[in-house]
Protein backbone atom coordinates (compact mmCIF):
# COMPACT_ATOMS: atom_id res chain seq x y z
CA UNK A 1 0.00 0.00 0.00
CA UNK A 2 1.09 3.23 -0.76
CA UNK A 3 0.99 6.28 1.49
CA UNK A 4 -0.51 9.50 0.74
CA UNK A 5 2.12 11.60 -1.87
CA UNK A 6 0.64 14.68 -2.36
CA UNK A 7 -1.73 17.40 -1.42
CA UNK A 8 -3.23 19.78 -4.20
CA UNK A 9 -5.33 23.20 -3.12
CA UNK A 10 -7.70 22.31 -5.49
CA UNK A 11 -10.65 20.56 -6.05
CA UNK A 12 -10.77 16.72 -7.36
CA UNK A 13 -11.72 15.06 -10.34
CA UNK A 14 -14.79 14.14 -9.30
CA UNK A 15 -16.37 17.48 -7.45
CA UNK A 16 -18.97 18.07 -10.03
CA UNK A 17 -20.82 14.61 -9.19
CA UNK A 18 -20.17 15.00 -5.88
CA UNK A 19 -22.14 18.50 -5.60
CA UNK A 20 -25.08 16.55 -7.82
CA UNK A 21 -25.28 14.09 -5.30
CA UNK A 22 -24.56 15.37 -1.86
CA UNK A 23 -24.70 19.24 -2.67
CA UNK A 24 -21.69 21.46 -1.98
CA UNK A 25 -19.66 20.35 0.56
CA UNK A 26 -18.15 22.73 3.32
CA UNK A 27 -14.60 24.16 2.01
CA UNK A 28 -12.68 22.77 4.80
CA UNK A 29 -14.27 19.24 3.35
CA UNK A 30 -10.84 17.33 1.85
CA UNK A 31 -10.84 14.41 -0.31
CA UNK A 32 -8.79 11.18 -1.42
CA UNK A 33 -8.18 10.27 -5.28
CA UNK A 34 -5.58 8.04 -4.91
CA UNK A 35 -2.31 8.69 -3.80
CA UNK A 36 -3.58 12.83 -3.66
CA UNK A 37 -5.52 14.67 -1.11
CA UNK A 38 -7.52 17.65 -2.54
CA UNK A 39 -8.24 20.69 -0.23
CA UNK A 40 -10.50 23.22 -2.02
CA UNK A 41 -10.38 25.63 0.83
CA UNK A 42 -6.62 26.26 -0.24
CA UNK A 43 -5.66 25.03 3.21
CA UNK A 44 -3.34 22.90 2.73
CA UNK A 45 -2.77 21.35 6.26
CA UNK A 46 -3.93 18.30 6.67
CA UNK A 47 -3.35 16.92 10.48
CA UNK A 48 -2.12 13.39 11.50
CA UNK A 49 -5.35 12.13 12.23
CA UNK A 50 -6.86 13.23 9.26
CA UNK A 51 -4.13 12.07 7.25
CA UNK A 52 -4.96 8.52 8.80
CA UNK A 53 -8.80 9.12 7.52
CA UNK A 54 -7.97 9.29 4.24
CA UNK A 55 -5.49 6.71 4.05
CA UNK A 56 -8.11 4.31 4.62
CA UNK A 57 -9.65 5.71 2.08
CA UNK A 58 -6.77 5.42 -0.47
CA UNK A 59 -6.54 1.39 0.91
CA UNK A 60 -10.35 1.14 -0.25
CA UNK A 61 -9.89 2.91 -3.77
CA UNK A 62 -7.00 0.56 -4.45
CA UNK A 63 -8.90 -3.22 -3.16
CA UNK A 64 -11.98 -2.08 -5.75
CA UNK A 65 -9.83 -1.46 -8.40
CA UNK A 66 -9.08 2.68 -8.24
CA UNK A 67 -10.68 5.71 -7.56
CA UNK A 68 -13.18 6.05 -10.10
CA UNK A 69 -14.44 2.62 -9.39
CA UNK A 70 -14.67 3.64 -5.78
CA UNK A 71 -16.20 7.02 -6.14
CA UNK A 72 -18.44 5.58 -8.85
CA UNK A 73 -20.10 3.24 -5.96
CA UNK A 74 -19.32 5.83 -3.17
CA UNK A 75 -21.88 8.13 -5.10
CA UNK A 76 -24.16 5.45 -6.45
CA UNK A 77 -24.57 3.73 -2.99
CA UNK A 78 -25.61 5.08 0.24
CA UNK A 79 -25.18 2.40 2.33
CA UNK A 80 -22.22 1.14 0.84
CA UNK A 81 -20.22 4.99 1.41
CA UNK A 82 -21.76 4.73 5.05
CA UNK A 83 -19.43 1.25 5.46
CA UNK A 84 -16.52 3.13 4.13
CA UNK A 85 -16.56 6.51 6.15
CA UNK A 86 -17.56 4.08 9.36
CA UNK A 87 -14.33 2.26 8.54
CA UNK A 88 -12.13 5.32 7.72
CA UNK A 89 -14.02 7.57 11.21
CA UNK A 90 -12.86 3.99 12.89
CA UNK A 91 -9.16 4.46 12.55
CA UNK A 92 -9.76 8.12 13.11
CA UNK A 93 -11.13 8.10 16.53
CA UNK A 94 -8.54 4.85 17.67
CA UNK A 95 -5.90 7.57 15.64
CA UNK A 96 -7.02 10.15 18.60
CA UNK A 97 -7.81 7.87 21.06
CA UNK A 98 -4.11 6.92 21.88
CA UNK A 99 -3.12 10.66 22.07
CA UNK A 100 -6.00 12.24 23.87
CA UNK A 101 -6.16 11.37 27.35
CA UNK A 102 -9.08 13.28 29.25
CA UNK A 103 -11.93 11.07 28.41
CA UNK A 104 -14.32 13.86 28.14
CA UNK A 105 -12.14 15.92 25.88
CA UNK A 106 -11.85 12.15 23.61
CA UNK A 107 -15.89 11.95 24.31
CA UNK A 108 -16.23 15.70 22.54
CA UNK A 109 -13.96 14.08 19.88
CA UNK A 110 -15.81 11.51 19.17
CA UNK A 111 -18.98 13.49 19.14
CA UNK A 112 -17.82 16.07 16.70
CA UNK A 113 -16.88 12.88 14.39
CA UNK A 114 -19.95 11.36 14.75
CA UNK A 115 -21.88 14.70 13.75
CA UNK A 116 -19.61 14.29 10.72
CA UNK A 117 -20.87 11.24 10.12
CA UNK A 118 -23.91 11.52 10.43
CA UNK A 119 -24.19 14.60 8.58
CA UNK A 120 -25.41 16.18 5.14
CA UNK A 121 -21.74 15.98 3.85
CA UNK A 122 -22.37 11.61 3.39
CA UNK A 123 -26.11 12.58 2.59
CA UNK A 124 -27.09 11.48 6.45
CA UNK A 125 -26.12 8.06 6.07
CA UNK A 126 -27.02 7.16 9.79
CA UNK A 127 -28.30 8.95 12.85
CA UNK A 128 -25.76 10.21 15.14
CA UNK A 129 -26.31 7.82 17.73
CA UNK A 130 -25.69 5.34 15.71
CA UNK A 131 -22.75 6.86 13.96
CA UNK A 132 -21.28 7.32 18.01
CA UNK A 133 -21.95 4.05 19.10
CA UNK A 134 -20.27 2.73 15.66
CA UNK A 135 -17.12 4.38 15.57
CA UNK A 136 -16.06 3.14 18.76
CA UNK A 137 -16.36 -0.50 18.15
Amino acid sequence: TEAIVKIVVGLPPVYGRIVEVLGTPPPTVIFTWADTIYAPSGDATVTPDLEAHELVHQRQQEAVGGPEVWWDRYLAEPAWRAQQELEAYRIHYAFMRQRIRDRNALARFRASIAGSLAGPIYGRVMDFQTAYREIGR
